[in-house]
């Protein structure tokens, strides 16, 4: 039966020509000197790497490297030597901070995964701002993987972190630094104050500027009515001084006509005739008259007249007048043209 000796040795042989799978755990800073350290960084990552000159195997439960083939990882958690636990990652839960996470859980970032790539198989990284005393000590890293054949592999590494009191150069170089970023911190609140100086005077010229094109456009649409209702009116105007009617009215037979007459007209024979306009127009317009045809029966000496009676925008009322009785002259036909225009 082959002794556990012999067996460590044999991985000793075959690590030269196997591929290897290991453990690191580090800090960043590995020393903090409260309350100076801006942050601390912890992180525990298990890494496969090939052509290793050794691997160190103590069992399968406390190891910091092996060559067995690693199939996954079901755990990765942080520690410190205390017991205390800090933070863990598992195939089932995210990487989150473990118990309350003290003060800083609010503001402490904890990422981690499981499941990496070929190189990185997974890690777990916790980073606390502003480190005090307390955060400092031993922190234990365990991964827990299942390699080929379904062993069990348990890694573990550690890292101290020391917390010595910051001295007086320090101190001195701290406030150097502050004051520096102080100065730094001025010097670009005064750019920024300069600029938003700058970007006030550019905006109160837009604006002004803004107004007056608004006053501009104002006044330019103002015109722009302006003129269109006086395009309107002249438009209306010219449709208007286009208007021109034209017709024919029939006095009818001389039988028809009364005893009748205008006033201070010299005949007193008559009749009136009324002639409406296809469209009315906006003004009382002009009306001529002009004889159209005549025709008698009888061959005698005759008088006739029309005349305009009245005129109003949607029409006009003309008079048809003679001496002659109508018993005496039989008027065969009287036909006037008329012709209204626009009164400008």
């Amino acid at each position: 039966m082959t002794s556990p000796h012999v067996f460590c040795l044999l991985a000793l042989f075959v690590s030269t020509t196997l591929a290897a799978t290991s453990i690191h755990m580090y800090a960043d800073p590995p020393t903090i000197k409260p309350p100076l350290t801006p942050h601390l960084t912890i992180k525990c990552e298990l890494n496969s790497t090939s052509n290793v000159s050794e691997v160190h195997h103590h069992d399968d439960c406390n190891v910091t490297s092996t060559s067995k083939e690693i199939e996954f990882i079901s755990s990765i958690l942080i520690t410190k030597d205390t017991g205390e636990e800090v933070a863990s990652v598992t195939e089932h839960d995210a990487a989150r901070l473990n118990g309350d996470g003290g003060s800083k859980a609010p503001n402490t970032a904890v990422t981690g995964s499981v499941t990496g790539s070929a190189r990185l198989r997974g890690y777990l990284q916790v980073t606390m701002p502003y480190p005090s005393p307390a955060d400092a000590g031993v922190y234990v890293c365990e991964v827990n993987a299942v390699a080929k054949g379904g062993h069990g592999i348990g890694f573990k590494s550690a890292v101290n972190i020391a917390a010595p009191a910051p001295s007086v150069t320090d101190l001195i170089k701290e406030m150097a630094s502050m004051k520096k970023t102080l100065s730094d911190h001025k010097a670009t609140i005064s750019t920024l104050e300069s600029q938003n100086v700058d970007q006030d005077n550019e905006i109160s010229a837009i604006t002004t500027k803004n107004s007056k094109q608004d006053n501009q456009i104002s006044a330019i649409t103002t015109t722009n009515a302006n003129q269109d209702n006086q395009i309107s009116a002249l438009q209306k105007d010219l449709v208007e001084v286009l208007h021109v009617e034209t017709g024919e009215i029939d006095c009818g037979n001389g039988n028809t006509w009364k005893n009748q007459t205008l006033p201070g007209s010299t005949f007193n024979f008559g009749k009136s005739v009324s002639q409406q306009f296809k469209t009315p127009y906006t003004s009382k317009p002009t009306v001529f008259l002009s004889l159209r045809w005549l025709s008698k029966h009888q061959d005698k000496h005759d008088y006739f007249g029309f005349a305009l009676k009245n005129v109003s925008m949607s029409g006009f009322e003309m008079f048809c007048e003679s001496h002659t009785p109508s018993n005496y002259w039989v008027n065969g036909d009287l036909k006037v043209s008329w012709l209204s225009v626009a009164t400008s």
